[in-house]
């Protein structure tokens, strides 16, 4: 009986304390700014569409903007949304038309924390859509990016 009662107390204390999935979908869409600093390859600060920011800082890119062309990169991007702000690590592969300048961008990664209503923030993210990319500079996009939280405090 006892063996039983602590099985069942454990149990209760790790649903307690286990919160569920919650999915947060973010759309960014307009133009960006990008430039590079010395810890970023290019950093690419946007507007979230209903409040807030999204900053990517790419470390690492293979490949340049060109018809038929594939560009993989690696980094970070950090929402800065009401209540607080949400890191993850991104792996992004962008996929040119033949005109080089229209992409479709696929998103993957992991949620690695946050700050505010977000500090233990883990899961992953996944997403992307439109862009137009050009060595010159970004043109307007429109993403979409769906974050799954498995851990938040509110």
């Amino acid at each position: 009986m006892i063996p039983l009662v602590l099985a069942l107390a454990t149990a209760a204390i790790a649903l307690a304390f286990a919160s569920p999935v919650r999915s947060l979908t973010e759309r960014v869409q307009g133009p960006l700014t990008r430039r590079t600093t010395a810890g970023c390859l290019f950093l690419i600060r946007a507007r979230v569409v209903g409040g807030g920011t999204q900053t990517t800082c790419l470390t690492k890119i293979d490949g340049f903007p060109g018809p038929e062309a594939t560009i993989h990169s690696e980094g970070s991007m950090t929402f800065a949304l009401r209540g607080g702000t949400i890191r993850t690590r991104v792996r992004i592969t962008q996929r040119f038309a033949a005109d080089g300048l229209h992409a479709h961008q696929a998103l993957r990664g992991s949620i690695t924390g946050g700050t505010g209503r977000y500090c233990e923030a883990r899961g992953a993210i996944t997403g992307g859509g439109a862009v137009v990319d050009r060595r010159a500079g970004l043109g307007p996009v429109n993403l979409r990016y769906t974050l799954s939280l498995q851990r938040t405090t509110s």
